[in-house]
């Protein structure tokens, strides 16, 4: 059974569902971009990561509030983490601070500069820390069966 830290099996749900929302996020990610809103395209990416890490958590028995640094919960609790997660925490640190970083730059001004070349980072990496996110909750429900 996965770790929960003591938080109600109710909150599991819960948690997959803002997982499955960073997916949705992600999904409308590209037609943002395509209609050259660039910088809505670079906060939705951020949000989509978060969101995902924000569901691992709680999966986890974590509630995180929405202005905690949840890399440093996941490093707290780098016993608890599914491998996959755990084998790229270092990555996933890396691009949660990036992404951090263009809302810490000046709130939604750091997006008006955003360009093609931005949004598609910002997209790329946060596919990869919701996939990440993903891997690890299959692994999560793997443990409890």
């Amino acid at each position: 059974m996965p770790y929960t830290g003591g938080v109600e099996e109710s909150d599991a749900p819960i948690g997959q569902e803002e997982v499955d929302e960073a997916r949705t996020r992600l999904g409308q990610l590209a037609a943002l971009q395509a209609e050259g809103r660039f910088g809505e395209a670079v906060r939705e990416s951020q949000i989509a990561a978060s969101r995902a890490l924000h569901g691992l958590l709680r999966v986890l028995g974590v509630e995180p509030s929405r202005d905690q640094d949840v890399t440093r919960l996941l490093v707290a609790r780098r016993e608890h983490l599914p491998p996959t997660v755990a084998r790229h925490l270092k990555d996933i640190r890396r691009i949660a601070k990036k992404l951090r970083g263009e809302e810490e730059a000046g709130g939604e001004t750091a997006y008006d500069d955003a360009d093609l070349d931005s949004a598609t980072e910002a997209i790329e990496l946060a596919g990869l820390v919701v996939s990440w996110v993903e891997a690890g909750m299959r692994e999560l429900r793997g443990r409890a069966g």
